[in-house]
Parts: structure tokens; sequence; C-alpha cells
């Protein structure tokens, strides 16, 4: 997450989105004196201003208005920041949430992962639905919700609404480009499963199975 008084933005940091790389781009261009950068210990990025304990990077919305103290932000200037997040195609996030922790992650509440079949992962309540990150019931809280699988295009349009460049934005976990989604979701309970656990996300964004 980060919150810049100095740009009057906020950056929600949504799971399987290129986040990281998102954060790290805008977190060389607020200012270290004032402005907040949450945590990113896989990077070995510290943040900027943020002594939290809790080392979570994906902050609610909601948790950073009702904790102001702590993140120097209050509900009624909220209407004076941008604020914006990316999403993106529940069946392909679903895969790249699966692959990062069943390869990848050390973080000890995630090593169930490693010996747990796809099949398996998608029946399991654990996924990365984040749509409380920017929403409030059915409301949307965030002044822009980009698309994942248009990241350059809206990249553009991010940085000149807050008035930053943009010079291309280095993919720091790079996933695999070459998925195939029948490779994977190799039963209609799979998709249908998906399908329940992120209707809203499909609706409102009209996402499709491709």
């Amino acid at each position: 997450m980060i919150i810049s008084h100095s740009k009057k933005f906020i950056f929600l940091r949504c799971r399987k989105t290129a986040s990281a790389s998102v954060q790290q781009y805008f977190a060389n261009h607020i200012d270290p004196e004032i402005d907040f950068a949450g945590q990113m210990t896989s990077l070995n990025f510290p943040g900027i201003n943020d002594n939290r304990e809790a080392k979570n990077p994906h902050v609610a919305l909601q948790v950073a208005l009702r904790k102001s103290k702590e993140y120097n932000i209050t509900k009624d200037k909220l209407k004076d920041y941008f604020v914006f997040c990316f999403e993106r195609n529940p069946y392909r996030k679903c895969i790249s949430h699966y692959l990062y922790h069943h390869k990848y992650t050390e973080i000890e509440q995630h090593k169930w992962f490693k010996d747990m079949s796809f099949k398996s992962y998608v029946s399991h309540p654990s996924k990365p639905t984040d749509r409380h990150m920017y929403t409030e019931g059915a409301k949307i809280l965030a002044n822009h919700v980009a698309k994942f699988e248009n990241m350059d295009q809206e990249m553009e349009f991010i940085c000149k609404k807050i008035g930053v460049p943009y010079t291309g934005l280095p993919h720091l976990h790079k996933g695999k480009s070459d998925i195939v989604l029948d490779d994977w979701y190799t039963h209609e309970d799979m998709k249908k499963r998906v399908q329940q656990l992120f209707k809203w996300e499909l609706q409102t964004f009209n996402y499709k199975y491709e």
C-alpha cells in the first residue's frame, strides 16, 4: 500500500496483480518525508515511514481509514485522493496464486500449499478474493480499478492522473505468460467453484473464461 500526501493518491495492493512491481515503481516517485509505503520483505524493501509490527502489505482501504493515526489519512479527506488498485481475471489469478505459494513461499501459514494439487486448491476456501480491499458492501470505494491485463495502458493513465512519468514497469515477480486454462481447469466443477467465489468480480469487470 502507498499513501502519498505529496501526490494525493492511494494505491491498494491486490494479490497476484503485479502489485509489488507497481508499488516499487510509485515508491520511487513519492516524498519520503511525508508519504507512506508499506514494507515488502520478499524484496528487502523496508517501506517508507512504515513502523508497523505486522508485515502484511495487503491493507484494505477501510482498515487504513480506521487506523488514521497510523496511516495519517481520514475518511473526510479521502475525496482529495485518487484511490486505485489492480484486479485480474479470477481464473488466471487463482493459478498465479497457487503457483506462487506452491513453489516459492516459505511463509509458515502458506506451507499447506506445498503438497496440494491445483484441483484440491480450487476446492479450498483460501483464495485471492480481494474485493474487500477496495469496496464497502457493494460500493466500490476506489476511484479506479485497473485491469492487470492492460497493465501498460492502465499505468499510463494512472501516472498521468497523479502527475508521475511512466517509463515502463519492471516485473519483479515474473509469472508464466503461456498458461492454457484448460490445462488447469480439467473438470467443470473446478470452473464452477471459481465462478461461485468470484461471481462479483466476474460480473463487475466482465471477465470470462479466457
